[in-house]
């Protein structure tokens, strides 16, 4: 057979690592048939021995098209890093050919998702790109050997969990929701293990390929209540058990535990028998657990969010039970049915041997996926109503949602027309349908924790309309008619509420902004203040070759394309997040487009 020849670009990644002192090439680049991959063994040494040998040696992984695709570097499975370490990928599993383990360092920057800025970025030439990767080996190793690989005050991160691969490449997730609040109830929990409910999602729309395991309830200690879009697509019911742990489970230092006698090992080191625990829990719930099919452990733990910081959160990381059998075959010494499915639980389903499947266990708490950017909380929180589905009250609401307010709901009495779509997020499907209704159901998959409620009504001084107000703290009016103000002042609630107003000029070039906190509206003074602005807006309005829907009669339409509409609501939005951070009583402003080379809204004094 023809040996595949070595490309000139893998020559020159080779002659390169010639002009670093601490590197001893063993073995020139070699190819791995099965693999699809060249390797070249190297030998890295250094003057401190500790965790890592002082000479250590390493296997650099590339792919034939060099310097393209990643380049990887693994110690050798027995005189390379035996152990674990942070910003490492778990080094308990040898490689296929039995050459390497699998726990190769990360030597991306820490940057490395700033890009652009990154200080150290890496090099892609065939020259410089192998030299660059065993360098920051290099000082890897001596952060590990001198113990300043993590620093405190650095972000927290989990050691990696091998994650269980289906057939067709894609990982089964397990998704689960905690944040401070949620920390502090595990806290003052009687319980530390049990049974919860599980629901897996399905959708006939197949917008997942993924399988999501959605936790539901933890029994006796609290429920994790999710929105109307995951809600809505919740299917067959699971039962899973839960274990809360003390600490993160790990062995080898910091490697996550890949065979059930490390697991177990883990646990033990912390004082829990998880063996047992899981034996005990399974008997006491043998109805709905013994049924010969696989379920679900997911092990919690409080974790930082700063390396030796004080533990904030918890984490769960799920991986799959072997079934549990409702009858096995007598064995010789025990009598007792149920002695012997749990000694059998014990020694052969939870056995030292099995390898552990976890599961890509992920936290949807709105803190965590919000944590680009979100509301101040006591925002967020507020139970939101916007009357006015059109182009303003749907950017607004897609802005709240996206920014971590759950509890919103739209009233409007207009049908979505093809003349919306311009400047709308929905699209042809939803013509001719409310938009009330079809703008909440746009809203509710932008965020695992949304409800969105659509009332398709007419907004006017009703009791009807009273008692739905009453049932929210934040009232925004974006429909820019004067009626809907007028009605809206002649309601008086029992509890404080914070009413705004939204409306813009013609071309959007002014943005009109009545805020104010109490029991009642006062549209007077808004009114005398912007009414000037709006004469000067009717005086241009010959100006304009306004646009109009259809041939028949004129019916000319507002004109403002749908860039200026997102501007001028995401100004509102820093508005109204200014207005109730600073509790304030009342503010009715006035802004107007400036273009300063940053085309933007000022305030007219």
């Amino acid at each position: 057979m023809k040996l595949k020849e070595i490309s000139e670009d893998l020559k020159l990644g080779r002659e390169a690592i010639d002009d670093i002192k601490e590197v001893e090439i063993l073995q020139d680049w070699q190819w791995d048939r099965k693999l699809n991959k060249w390797y070249l063994k190297i030998s890295i040494i250094t003057e401190i021995n500790r965790e890592i040998p002082a000479d250590s040696i390493w296997y650099v992984v590339v792919d034939n098209d060099y310097p393209k695709k990643a380049v990887k570097i693994y110690p050798d499975a027995h005189k390379g890093c035996i152990l674990t370490f942070e910003h490492q990928s778990n080094n308990g599993i040898i490689g296929e050919n039995g050459l390497w383990r699998k726990g190769s360092p990360c030597l991306d920057s820490q940057l490395r998702a700033l890009e652009r800025y990154d200080t150290d970025p890496e090099p892609f030439d065939a020259f410089s790109r192998l030299y660059w990767h065993i360098k920051r080996l290099i000082l890897w190793i001596h952060a590990v050997n001198t113990k300043t690989l993590v620093k405190t005050g650095e972000p927290f991160e989990l050691p990696q969990f091998n994650e269980t691969i289906k057939h067709d490449d894609t990982y089964h997730y397990f998704v689960f929701s905690e944040d401070d609040d949620s920390f502090k109830q595990w806290n003052n929990a009687r319980n530390n293990s049990g049974i919860a409910e599980l629901y897996e999602y399905e959708s006939d729309k197949n917008e997942f390929k993924d399988v999501y395991f959605i936790v539901k309830e933890f029994r006796s200690v609290y429920d994790v209540n999710w929105g109307t879009y995951l809600s809505l697509n919740f299917n067959n019911p699971v039962t899973a058990i839960w274990i809360m742990l003390n600490e993160v489970p790990v062995v080898n230092y910091w490697q996550a535990p890949n065979f059930f006698k490390e697991l177990n090992d883990a646990c033990e080191a912390q004082g829990i028998n998880l063996r047992k625990i899981i034996a005990n829990i399974v008997n006491k719930n043998s109805n709905i657990l013994r049924d010969n099919a696989k379920h679900l452990l997911f092990l919690g733990f409080p974790i930082p969010e700063k390396i030796e910081g004080k533990n904030s959160i918890i984490h769960w990381q799920a991986l799959k039970l072997p079934p549990f059998f409702k009858e096995i075959k007598k064995i010789n010494g025990f009598r007792n049915p149920k002695i012997l499915l749990s000694k059998w639980d014990e020694h052969r389903v939870l056995k030292d041997e099995l390898e552990l499947e976890w599961l890509n266990s992920q936290n949807w708490s709105i803190q965590k996926i919000t944590n680009r950017g979100r509301l101040p909380k006591d925002i967020i929180s507020k139970k939101t109503l916007i009357i006015g589905a059109g182009t303003i009250g749907t950017s607004l609401a897609e802005l709240f949602v996206r920014s971590g307010l759950t509890n919103i709901s739209l009233m409007d009495y207009d049908i979505l027309e093809i003349g919306n779509l311009s400047r709308y997020p929905l699209g042809l499907k939803e013509i001719g349908k409310p938009k009330s209704y079809e703008t909440a159901f746009h809203l509710i998959p932008i965020n695992p924790h949304v409800n969105a409620k659509a009332h398709f009504k007419k907004f006017e001084y009703s009791q009807d309309i009273f008692e739905e107000l009453s049932k929210f703290d934040l009232i925004v009016d974006c429909t820019g008619e004067d009626s809907v103000l007028y009605d809206l002042e002649k309601f008086e609630f029992k509890k404080d509420k914070i009413f705004v107003s939204i409306s813009i000029g013609i071309a959007a070039e002014k943005l009109y902004l009545s805020m104010q906190k109490g029991k009642k509206f006062k549209s007077d003074d808004f009114f005398e203040m912007i009414s000037p602005w709006i004469e000067k807006d009717i005086d241009k309005f010959p100006e304009y070759d306004l646009p109009r829907d259809g041939a028949n009669c004129w019916n000319p339409v507002f004109p403002a394309r749908y860039d200026d509409i997102l501007l001028a609501t995401s100004t509102a939005v820093k508005i109204i997040e200014d207005f109730i951070k600073k509790d304030k009583t009342e503010s009715n402003n006035i802004y107007k487009k400036y273009s300063n080379e940053f085309i933007g809204y000022i305030k007219v004094e």
